[in-house]
């Protein structure tokens, strides 16, 4: 099929091994779309993924962990989707059959859902919402610390992952890959909201992402469909405001305003690695832990 190069918010960069691959033009996200090849044989069901290029090596001296740690808490909740609402992550994906998980490592931190393929825009929808939109809060912080202090605890049962940390800590004695992706305990133990907000609000920016979309969907209109001649531009986004794009995953002529989806405008910071403020709580004891959530 012919590459879309026609959308007014995304731009045609290359194909490759069947893989077309897209540009934001006002923010930066990076798209790229995987057709089944099996074409209207395939199986109706697609993913849907977003990953983001931060990881335990962005993490600085006294907030080990906050990758993983934040991973738990962007399925507490954002502004659109959260229990509150009774739209919560996964009140809103497997109550469509939808399957949804995340996963982190030492580069990137990637968030997944695979579920029918006429709900992809339900996948699409959520993504966009928490990328500059999670709810990170001392509540929530609360119990999913807890969660973690529990994986801690079941790795030190864990031969092999006790022998993958020490020889990753001896290897790389002055390099953020000698400590583990969990975090050390005593980090995990005393971090606070404040300083997952601040590591959230450095990396968790459009031009640090990229949208997957795999399986069975109509390459042109979802997510991206190629741009109206009429349509006009919006203007350019403050630094409070978010871009408008409507992306569809339907095959459906109507197209409800739950489809409408904000993706963030780009502001993101300097990505050295987020360290704690002065004065806060230093490593103390290397505990091995878990390698992903």
């Amino acid at each position: 099929m012919p590459e879309i190069t026609d959308h007014p918010a995304f731009a045609f960069e290359r194909a490759e091994g069947g893989v077309e691959a897209y540009r934001h033009r006002a923010n930066g996200l990076t798209a790229l779309l995987l057709p089944d090849p099996a074409g209207e044989a395939a199986p109706p069901v697609a993913a849907f993924q977003v990953t983001y290029r931060v990881g335990s090596r962005n993490e600085g001296a006294g907030l080990t962990g906050a990758t993983h740690l934040l991973e738990h808490l962007m399925f507490k909740g954002s502004e659109r989707f959260n229990r509150d609402l009774g739209t919560s992550v996964f009140q809103v994906l497997q109550s469509v059959g939808g399957s949804i998980n995340a996963t982190t490592w030492y580069d990137r931190t990637n968030y997944f859902a695979v579920l029918p393929e006429d709900q992809l825009h339900l996948a699409v929808e959520v993504e966009a919402d928490r990328m500059r939109g999670a709810r990170v809060r001392d509540e929530d912080l609360a119990s999913e610390r807890t969660v973690v202090l529990n994986e801690l605890d079941r790795g030190e049962n864990e031969p092999l992952r006790k022998l993958l940390h020490a020889v990753y800590s001896t290897a790389f004695q002055a390099h953020p890959y000698g400590h583990p992706v969990i975090g050390w305990r005593s980090d995990v133990e005393t971090v606070t909201a404040d300083g997952l907000r601040h590591f959230y609000d450095t990396y968790y920016w459009p031009s640090r992402a990229t949208a997957s979309v795999a399986g069975k969907f109509d390459r042109q209109t979802a997510p991206f469909p190629p741009g109206r001649r009429n349509q006009k531009t919006p203007p350019p986004p403050s630094s409070t405001e978010t871009r408008t794009t409507r992306l569809r995953a339907s095959r459906s002529s109507a197209a409800p305003a739950a489809r409408r989806s904000r993706w963030p405008a780009n502001s993101a910071p300097s990505s050295s690695p987020t360290k704690r403020p002065p004065g806060s709580a230093r490593p103390r004891t290397r505990w091995t832990s878990s390698c992903r959530s």
